[in-house]
């Protein structure tokens, strides 16, 4: 994929939110699975907690990924979002006393997301477009002109595009958020040597997530990946992609995994596709992916143009 190729999905208008449910239960949350039968649980913890410790990150070859049950009941539930507008009009949501609800971020959602970010840390001046502004999110003092880049691509959703990103909201307020659209619409992904693209094939990455810092180790973050995941199939992604970190069983800060972990998205079904260095010291840069195959529908439901 060069710099020159465009990746646009469209699809029917994204809709105000989409539904899982899924019982919370101690040490994960418990739904319906395809592997076995009646459900299992998911390991849940946040990839945005205050440490976050992880395994080698290798895929075991005996032992393939496969999604873990949040993912399953995204993409196998009746409201997934993928079997026609009529399935995709009451809110994503977990146990319903926790009223948790994935949607996507639009003009309505802008000012909830704006209150997460508001909490501080990078997300209170980057407004995640650190990946899609090249150059443009290097200082605290472009904080404003962030925020303004953000609820323009908000606005570009309402009217049909795809929306840039997930928000987790409970009882009305956003605890988290999760980056995912096509790579091409990631600009520093397009000029990166380091990540830079495994082939010629389109596809869509996800970049960033955020997690209210009372709700880490909660499960949102899971939550949002299995949410993340169904946004991209539903809008024609065949390929995902995402750029976490492998913390080779040690402890990272926060901040630097707001990118995920590789067990996260092991978990989730994707699998390492590469691993990536900068220099032969440098740390590990891994890519997984998760081939999704043919959107449903065919290519009526999503379009990926290059060009």
């Amino acid at each position: 994929m060069t710099a020159r190729t465009r990746a646009v999905a469209r699809g029917p208008p994204e809709p105000a939110s989409t539904r899982l449910l899924l019982t919370r239960l101690p040490g994960g949350w418990y739904g319906p699975s395809q592997y076995g039968g009646s459900g299992e649980f998911a390991d849940c913890r946040n990839p945005t907690a205050g440490t976050v410790r992880s395994g080698g990150g290798q895929v075991e070859p005996d032992h393939p990924a496969r999604p873990s049950p949040v993912t399953a009941a995204v993409l196998n539930g009746p409201d997934n979002g993928l079997a026609g507008p009529a399935t995709r009009r009451r809110p994503m949501t977990t146990d319903p006393r926790t009223d948790l609800e994935i949607v996507p971020l639009t003009p309505a959602t802008f000012d909830a997301l704006a209150d997460l970010f508001g909490e501080g840390g990078e997300p209170r001046w980057c407004w995640c477009a650190f990946w899609r502004v090249r150059g443009a999110a290097g200082s605290k003092a472009e904080a404003e002109q962030n925020r303004a880049w953000l609820l323009g691509l908000a606005e570009q959703g309402e009217a049909g595009d795809p929306a840039p990103g997930l928000v987790a909201l409970r009882n009305g307020r956003a605890v988290g958020w999760v980056s995912v659209g096509p790579r091409a619409s990631y600009p520093r992904l397009v000029h990166s040597t380091v990540l830079a693209p495994l082939d010629d094939r389109p596809v869509w990455s996800i970049v960033c997530f955020v997690v209210c810092r009372a709700e880490r180790g909660h499960g949102v973050g899971t939550t949002l990946l299995a949410a993340a995941v169904a946004h991209a199939r539903r809008h024609g992604a065949a390929t995902l992609e995402a750029y976490p970190v492998d913390t080779g069983g040690g402890r990272v800060p926060a901040g630097s995994a707001n990118t995920g972990t590789v067990t996260m998205f092991e978990r989730a079904g994707f699998e390492v596709a590469a691993i990536r260095r900068a220099t032969p010291t440098s740390r590990p840069r891994p890519i997984v992916r998760w081939e999704l195959g043919p959107a449903p529908g065919g290519s009526g439901s999503g379009r990926l143009e290059g060009g």
